[in-house]
């Protein structure tokens, strides 16, 4: 599969849950640089949130690592200064994976970005 249809797909993850999964774990880590690691076909855990300098310490494959290793705030435009920008890696149940910065408005009361 190219690499703009892994994009697509990763892309059609993004939606209010994975937002507000990504703001909890602001909360949690105390930090906005973080990779969200969605794995999709996993039913007990698809999405997973791991502080972005511990990640590339990991045994992630070099080539994940290089995607990840500056801040997804690097990779696109200045977001609001309430939003935020984070690294989504989604592997598919294929076994296909990409990386791509989303970035997350903050949410409105209720949970709604």
């Amino acid at each position: 599969m190219s690499h703009p249809d892994l994009e697509s797909r990763a892309k059609a993850l993004v939606d209010d849950k994975l937002i507000r999964a990504y703001w909890e774990a602001v909360e949690h880590y105390k930090t906005r640089d973080l990779v969200l690691l969605y794995a999709v076909g996993d039913s007990r855990h698809p999405v997973r949130a791991f502080v972005r300098e511990e990640l590339l310490a990991s045994t992630l494959p070099a080539d994940i690592k290089a995607q990840v290793a500056d801040p997804a705030s690097d990779a696109s435009s200045r977001p609001a200064s309430t939003d935020a920008t984070f690294w989504l890696l989604a592997i598919f149940s294929d076994e296909e994976a990409v990386c791509l910065a989303v970035n997350a408005k903050l949410l409105a009361p209720g949970g709604r970005a």
